[in-house]
């Protein structure tokens, strides 16, 4: 009997230490938009059953809302032109005067050109030990649809950013 008593002793003391250690993770809404230009086309060809394909292509361009920057992706993806369904996915890096977040992304063609999808990274800087979670991404890639002019990818989003700091 002592033992279970010292030992559930012993358990709150020590979660009793630990506890003001743990700061509470706070999450604060973001919301924004991405204008971007392709850099690097990639490699690109049409199979015979009309699917496009994609691979090693690059982006960049300035993102607006809430947390403003700059963002540089990596993209391919895989198009059915006969239907306009499809996905893609890739890398992604932003980046301000604070830090970074960098993460991956992944997103279903619902048209030839409209895209939707969700994100998610980890930040460096001022950032560090926090994660942006884009819950969701919607807009158009008119690279997809065979324009390479600029301002090609455009989209807005959604997400929240997860910090263990409090």
């Amino acid at each position: 009997m002592k033992k279970v008593v010292l030992m559930s002793a012993m358990a709150l003391l020590v979660l009793c230490a630990i506890a003001p250690v743990m700061a509470p993770a706070t999450t604060t809404p973001v919301s924004g938009s991405l204008t971007a230009s392709v850099t690097v086309p990639g490699e690109s060809w049409i199979t015979g059953d009309g699917i496009l394909h994609i691979k090693d292509a690059e982006g960049a361009g300035p993102v607006a809302g809430d947390l403003p920057g700059y963002m540089v992706f990596t993209f391919s993806a895989a198009v059915d032109l006969n239907t306009g369904l499809g996905s893609a996915h890739g890398k992604w890096l932003f980046s301000d005067d604070y830090g970074t977040f960098e993460g991956t992304w992944r997103v279903d063609v619902t048209g030839v050109v409209s895209i939707d999808g969700s994100a998610i990274g980890q930040g460096t800087g001022a950032y560090e030990g926090m994660v942006f979670k884009v819950n969701s991404f919607w807009g158009y890639n008119l690279y997809l649809g065979g324009y390479t002019g600029p301002d090609g990818v455009y989209f807005d989003f959604v997400g929240t950013i997860l910090s263990s700091k409090g």
